[in-house]
């Protein structure tokens, strides 16, 4: 809506203890043996407005918390990001991000 992206498709699959991935169905039921699992990915949504215009505190914080990449950021956002190893944490690299968002 008003510029966001495409939403993701969903997914299941289940993950075997050989660390083999096989895709389930949607709507399925599925049982699981010891040390296998059940994976997930919702499909969330496309966006609300020019992704461009997010603010570039916003993108970092969404890195950090492992909810995006920093390539991610990068692409769809047009945020450069470099992580302090100090502290640990991603800051935004101001002048990288004003000319990707330039371009």
């Amino acid at each position: 809506m008003l510029g966001g992206g495409d939403a993701k498709a969903s997914r299941s699959a289940k993950r075997g203890t050989d660390g083999k991935l096989v895709e389930l169905p949607a709507f399925h039921e599925e049982a699981c043996r010891a040390g296998e699992r059940i994976e997930f990915v919702a499909c969330g949504g496309g966006g609300y407005g020019d992704p461009t215009k997010r603010d570039v505190r916003r993108v970092a914080a969404s890195v950090d918390r492992g909810w995006l990449t920093s390539e991610a950021a990068r692409q769809s956002y047009k945020v450069a990001l470099v992580l302090d190893a100090e502290q640990g944490v991603w800051v935004v690299d101001q002048d990288a991000t004003a000319r990707l968002r330039a371009a």
